[in-house]
């Protein structure tokens, strides 16, 4: 039986395999549709056929947890490999990303790693480790190193806007679109409304059928990654005066992140700090050491838990 966390690991799998023919070190982009085909070659005959939204859902879980990049058009491929560090050091670490690069990492830290459960016990101090790894090419942060590194909520600066779409209007390829609404609702996941051509948009940020993201600048039309999306949907609701609101037990520790969404470097720091309630990668436990820097992670995207 495919299991949401055994599909996850089927994607990894296929992602981390497909390399660019030019260059094997880089990762090929892979689209939905051929992920869906070759997912579904490498099931049993018995098994049911692996519907569209179901993969969606693992996708989106991969991309959450910084282990994909998404492309447009909802084409995907394994993010750069990185070692992420804990308070305790490399006794307490985790891969993350491209799998072709693990056994280099597991060999650069004289350690065994398991593909399907990445984690990382190494007595390797910090400075060798980064020497080691660096060679293999392969990123480490320490988890406070990274928590500084968080992108700020921002709009899309002019420079990271490329050439405009050929469409001149969001509702020349979908009618109707989303539209982000920073205060239509307290959660941020139900800001989103459909608006019709004619109707005048809340805000520039839109949202295509099929997940991918558009920004309307004057009279242009530009394609947004899902970071960018994700953090120019903070700043609007900075500037709307209009936090989303999160659902957070600090007496319990239990974090519920399941109307909000995050950028992937913010989730990185999340999923770091906090674990898997029942399998459910939105509902997370915080141990108490960890509680405040949760606190400052979110603080940073102008939450205040």
């Amino acid at each position: 039986m495919l299991t949401l966390k055994s599909l996850e690991f089927e994607i990894i799998t296929i992602l981390s395999s497909h390399r660019s023919s030019s260059n094997p070190s880089v990762p090929r982009v892979v689209s939905l549709t051929a992920l869906l085909t070759y997912i579904q070659h490498r099931l049993s005959p018995n098994e049911p056929d692996l519907s569209r939204e179901t993969l969606e859902e693992a996708l989106d879980r991969l991309e959450a947890k910084g282990e994909i990049l998404s492309a447009p058009r909802r084409s995907y491929c394994m993010a750069r490999p990185f070692v992420v560090v804990g308070d305790d050091g490399l006794e307490d670490a985790l891969f993350i990303g491209d799998r072709a690069y693990l056994m280099s990492a597991a060999s650069a830290l004289e350690i065994h790693i398991d593909s399907s459960t990445p984690s990382i016990r190494s007595r390797l101090q910090y400075e060798k480790a980064r020497e080691r790894l660096r060679l293999y090419g392969i990123g480490i942060l320490r988890l406070a190193d990274l928590q500084q590194r968080l992108p700020l909520p921002s709009l899309p600066a002019s420079h990271s806007l490329h050439t405009p779409l050929a469409e001149r209007s969001p509702f020349e390829i979908s009618d109707p679109v989303d539209n982000y609404a920073p205060t239509l609702s307290l959660y941020q996941r139900d800001r989103w409304y459909s608006l019709s051509r004619g109707q005048s948009p809340r805000s520039p940020l839109f949202r295509l059928p099929d997940k991918s993201y558009l920004w309307l600048d004057g009279q242009a039309v530009f394609s947004l990654n899902s970071s960018t999306a994700v953090l120019s949907m903070f700043c609007l609701d900075k500037d709307a005066d209009s936090p989303a609101l999160v659902q957070w037990q600090e007496a319990s520790g239990i974090l519920d992140l399941t109307n909000i969404f995050l950028p992937i470097d913010y989730w990185k720091v999340v999923n770091s700090l906090s674990e898997e309630i029942n399998g459910e990668s939105c509902r997370r436990f915080v141990r108490p050491r960890y509680r405040d820097a949760v606190v400052a992670t979110f603080l940073r995207l102008g939450i205040h838990l």
